[in-house]
């Protein structure tokens, strides 16, 4: 996990128009510090969640960014575009807002109850744990609002909407 952000942070960087950006910058960062953190004996149990079965939907989309950059691809294979558009939309849906937003709330929870007693570790890891989740909780409800714009499109549902005209 830390190598693919790594990764993808210097491609944030080098590319920012197409690999997304400022938002992108910031998420490779919070998920490298979150990632290196977890080394520390906590959040162990989240941790499987968070950067493993989470990251399944980066994979799909790993692969519609390989059509997104070849459009002869694209031209070649529509109904394999297609198909990996809606997969990745579906994947992130299941993932990152049915899955994800439990998580998160169990998670923060968790992390409330052992500052409450005493229990934690570290009040510097917990402290940066807890505004570090719910700072990427809140970039995948930015993100699922987009691709759910996307994915009506892509299925022939939603359309440019058109505001009338004031002439």
């Amino acid at each position: 996990m830390i190598g693919y952000q790594v990764f993808s942070l210097g491609t944030s960087f080098l590319w920012p128009d197409v690999c997304g950006g400022t938002q992108m910058v910031f998420h490779h960062c919070a998920v490298i510090v979150l990632s290196l953190l977890s080394f520390h004996p906590f959040a162990h149990y989240y941790i499987l969640f968070f950067i493993g079965m989470a990251e399944v939907s980066t994979f799909v989309l790993c692969c519609v960014d390989v059509f997104r950059n070849l459009e002869e691809l694209q031209d070649m294979l529509p109904a394999v575009n297609t198909f990996l558009r809606v997969t990745f939309a579906l994947s992130f849906f299941l993932f990152r807002w049915v899955m994800w937003i439990p998580a998160s709330y169990f998670f923060v929870s968790d992390c409330v109850e052992l500052i409450r007693t005493g229990k934690q570790h570290s009040n510097w890891t917990v402290g940066i744990f807890i505004p570090g989740n719910i700072a990427l909780g809140l970039l995948q409800v930015v993100w699922g609002r987009t691709i759910g714009k996307t994915l009506l499109k892509v299925v022939g549902i939603g359309g440019a909407s058109k505001k009338p005209s004031s002439d």
